[in-house]
């Protein structure tokens, strides 16, 4: 069975709505198993709640949290973010940070990855890749060698 795991950031659920239909596309393929996971929240509860997401990041803290062994277990990658002011969210930011390790040991070298985005405001930058990805390669250091 190939693995496909669906790593994602959704403050008030959009993205995580987007990686569903992601996951749904993903189990058309014969053999293929989708897996969502989010990345570790880095906001308290007492901000959450300042900017109206509280009841949404408790309605989806059902999703596993990411780990980097997902990572490396799985046969491929989507990542999925929201933007913030021109770059992905931080959230999302922080998690790929932690992915030196794995990059170190060639963990991810050769596995296929893809990603998927929105923004609030249509611009140049977010028509095509997700902000922060498209110019710093983040996502390939990432993945090193993603293919």
């Amino acid at each position: 069975m190939c693995k496909i795991v669906i790593v994602q950031y959704s403050m008030y659920g959009h993205i995580y709505k987007m990686a569903e239909a992601v996951a749904e596309g993903v189990r058309q393929v014969a053999g293929c198993e989708a897996v969502i996971t989010r990345v570790p929240e880095t906001l308290s509860d007492e901000v959450l709640g300042m900017m109206g997401a509280l009841d949404a990041q408790k309605s989806m803290a059902h999703i596993p949290v990411a780990t980097l062994e997902d990572l490396a277990g799985a046969d491929a990658l989507i990542f999925g973010t929201p933007t913030r002011f021109g770059a992905m969210c931080g959230q999302m930011r922080q998690f790929l940070d932690s992915t030196g390790g794995l990059w170190m040991k060639g963990a991810l070298t050769g596995k296929p990855g893809s990603v998927f985005a929105s923004s609030a405001k249509a611009g140049k930058i977010s028509k095509v890749f997700p902000p922060g990805i498209q110019n710093q390669e983040t996502l390939s250091a990432a993945l090193d060698g993603v293919k």
